[in-house]
């Protein structure tokens, strides 16, 4: 079994256009990490934005998720 250490972590964060294959690259860094290192979590922008009730994109919606995701 490995030992895993609690106290470090990463934060991987992806960009990109629309379609450019950004949720896919993260679930395969998260199966990945997942199998090698444990528990992880894997948020993506859509589910942060519905946890937030975020349904516009206009640039003060946009501004104001970038706000909360620092808080994160």
């Amino acid at each position: 079994m490995k030992k895993i250490n609690k106290n470090k972590s990463i934060v991987f964060w992806i960009t990109g256009l629309s379609g450019s294959g950004k949720t896919t690259l993260a679930k395969n860094i998260h199966n990945f990490i997942s199998k090698s290192f444990g528990p992880t979590i894997c948020l993506h922008g859509d589910q942060i934005r519905k946890a937030f009730n975020l349904k516009s994109y206009n640039k003060k919606e946009r501004l104001k998720i970038g706000k909360m995701y620092t808080k994160l």
